[in-house]
């Protein structure tokens, strides 16, 4: 199927963005993870929203040697609007670098159920990739989307398992990197949310290098489809 833990880049333009070298970032993503459910385990460190995310990849870096991370700095960006010119004051939501290379990086996420649709999975990957675009100064611009996953109480692990490979099947596509973590013990811990009780197995998160069809990206979903 898929190994517990992974990281890949896959593509030419992941390469020259030197993603690989983010992944001793994403091997103590994993090891914080791991501390996070130990420390309680009735909760999950990876269940949360964006800034909660974007602060576990931060925690992960500044436990490497010779890393540092930086969220919510201050940075110039691109006008949002085709008619401003020039550029504007702003933030971005995080800055990785070592010795050899900064990352500037743009978050979003997506909570992933059997029923979310490809088109929305893509839609949250391409905005972060959007944002990324704007910032003006600092290193190689990256949008990270993070997609926790979770299932309905009564899904079979099988069931989960060949979700989530068919997920990692079509983030690879829209992707430039990847890294994903599913710790064996949580496909059979059940836990209840404010919107019930549900498997939270574990959590992708995907890098991607803006095109220059990102830069002016906007998803208009069809009228009475949800999303």
């Amino acid at each position: 199927m898929f190994p517990e833990f992974g990281f890949t880049v896959h593509t030419k333009q992941g390469k020259r963005g030197k993603l690989n070298l983010l992944k001793p970032v994403c091997r103590q993503w994993r090891e914080i993870i791991d501390q996070g459910l130990k420390v309680d385990p009735e909760d999950c460190p990876y269940w949360y929203e964006e800034r909660p995310l974007v602060s576990l990849l931060a925690s992960a870096a500044w436990r490497c040697p010779s890393f540092l991370a930086v969220q919510e700095y201050s940075t110039d960006k691109t006008a949002k609007k085709k008619e401003d010119k020039g550029s504007q004051a702003g933030r971005a939501d995080l800055y990785l670098a070592n010795k050899k290379v900064g990352w500037c990086l743009e978050a979003k996420f997506r909570r992933l159920r059997p029923r979310t649709k490809k088109k929305t999975v893509e839609r949250r990957l391409r905005q972060a990739a959007r944002d990324a675009y704007r910032i003006e100064h600092g290193g190689v611009k990256v949008g990270v989307c993070f997609y926790p996953v979770r299932f309905r109480d009564g899904t079979e692990v099988d069931g989960m398992r060949k979700s989530i490979k068919g997920r990692l099947e079509c983030l690879k596509g829209i992707s430039d990197a990847l890294t994903w973590y599913f710790p064996e013990d949580q496909f059979s811990e059940l836990y209840s949310f404010e919107d019930g009780d549900w498997f939270a197995p574990g959590i992708i998160t995907a890098f991607r290098l803006p095109r220059p069809a990102d830069k002016d990206y906007v998803y208009r979903p069809k009228k009475g489809k949800r999303q």
